[in-house]
């Protein structure tokens, strides 16, 4: 029963890993209701951040031979600066050397975030972020294939029959 609660909470917990975990939702501003905006990253969403990433994971897989899952957390601050947290999210058992490529690769994205909006002020931001690293097999080196040489033929003329 406790491993069924568990697995149950994991997996709602791994549902709400894209989702932004910001301070508050709305903010009453002189009768009106402020949605805040939410910290972009070079002026898309939380989704077009992941696939940048895995992108950069894959151009490394290769080296590395790291493959798996990992769920970081991470904060875009005011200045849009980055801070990684030093531990996987949720516990996740992830390899320590792929946890510390993930980890160098989210804080290479500073400076490509614009902050989080509340109030009409800039405001930090956590967010958390699935990452799959998959394993990509090196491409198999192309063959020299030889070019063979066209020989002109000779044409034989035959006389026409009038």
């Amino acid at each position: 029963m406790k491993r069924i609660v568990m697995i149950l909470l994991a997996v709602v917990a791994m549902c709400a890993a894209v989702e932004v975990r910001a301070e508050s939702a709305e903010v009453a501003v002189s009768g009106q209701i402020e949605q805040p905006q939410m910290a972009a990253f070079q002026g898309g969403n939380l989704n077009d951040f992941k696939v940048w990433v895995e992108a950069e994971m894959a151009k490394r897989t290769v080296a590395t031979k790291c493959e798996g899952r990992v769920i970081v957390a991470f904060k875009v601050m005011a200045d849009g600066s980055i801070e990684v947290s030093d531990k996987p999210a949720m516990n996740s058992q992830a390899d320590p050397e792929l946890f510390a490529e993930v980890r160098r690769v989210v804080a290479s994205s500073a400076g490509m975030w614009s902050a989080a909006v509340q109030n009409g002020k800039k405001v930090n931001v956590s967010l958390v972020v699935p990452v799959n690293c998959e394993r990509v097999k090196a491409p198999k080196p192309v063959k020299k294939v030889k070019t063979v040489k066209k020989t002109e033929k000779k044409v034989r003329k035959v006389p026409a029959l009038n």
